[in-house]
């Protein structure tokens, strides 16, 4: 777990996007310390470097899934977390 609060807040939002291709939106949000910005990048550019690397392998399987579905994700902090994520609708393949 990111917190060491003894019981963390966690919020799960899962919405239609309304755009044309129909997105599903899933927003998680918590009242976690801010993830650092080094395990968000090593996720983002693909790859890890020895300078530029995350702490974990959750987080790293979790972006890599999505990444599977072509989701886009972003990553905000507003008194905690906010991740967001948008997976495209597959029922046209």
């Amino acid at each position: 777990m990111h917190s060491e609060a003894h019981a963390p807040t966690v919020h799960v939002h899962i919405f239609d996007t309304g755009l044309v291709n129909r997105q599903l939106g899933i927003e998680i949000r918590d009242t976690n310390p801010q993830i650092p910005a080094m395990e968000i990048e090593a996720m983002q550019s693909g790859g890890e470097t020895p300078l530029q690397h995350g702490q974990g392998i959750g987080f790293w399987i979790a972006y890599w899934c999505l990444s599977m579905l072509n989701a886009e994700v972003d990553f905000d902090y507003e008194d905690g977390n906010i991740i967001t994520m948008r997976i495209p609708n597959r029922s046209d393949d």
